[in-house]
């Protein structure tokens, strides 16, 4: 029994359809399994700092906030050599480490930098910790204060 011509070439048609119908299945599940994750970053840490458990920056310093600052506008000038930003990273998510409870985030300063925000506050490093587990820029002028870690 001959199948006619034009059943032949329908045939044909289907068959090929089907073969490129599973080969871009496959070549989308493959791109899918191997896409690359997105970049954490640990940004924030917790840390036993004397009685309080405070948080710090990647390094390890103390990180601290200026009362009523709140787009990073409260520091510029000669006071960031005292009370440095904590810059944030320009990709990748921004988690906290162990013990680390709240939300982090970034602000744009009026400089144009990006700085670590932690339950919307922008932060800051104290010059004067110059090792990790110091605390010495805690109630400075009554405005300063180091963050808690939860």
């Amino acid at each position: 029994m001959s199948i006619p011509r034009s059943s032949r070439a329908r045939l044909v048609l289907v068959v090929l359809t089907l073969v490129a119908l599973l080969g871009a299945t496959v070549a989308a599940a493959a791109a899918t399994r191997h896409k690359p994750k997105p970049k954490t970053a640990t940004v924030l840490k917790a840390r036993k700092i004397g009685k309080r458990t405070l948080l710090t920056n990647a390094r390890g310093l103390t990180v601290y906030f200026l009362t009523g600052d709140r787009k990073g506008e409260g520091c510029a000038g000669s006071c960031l050599g005292v009370w440095p930003v904590v810059g944030a990273p320009a990709k990748g998510k921004l988690v906290g480490g162990r013990g680390v409870r709240g939300k982090i985030g970034v602000v744009r300063r009026p400089d144009h930098k990006r700085q670590l925000t932690f339950r919307g506050k922008p932060l800051y490093t104290f010059a004067p910790d110059m090792a990790p587990g110091k605390a010495k820029g805690d109630g400075v002028g009554g405005v300063w204060f180091a963050l808690k870690a939860s």
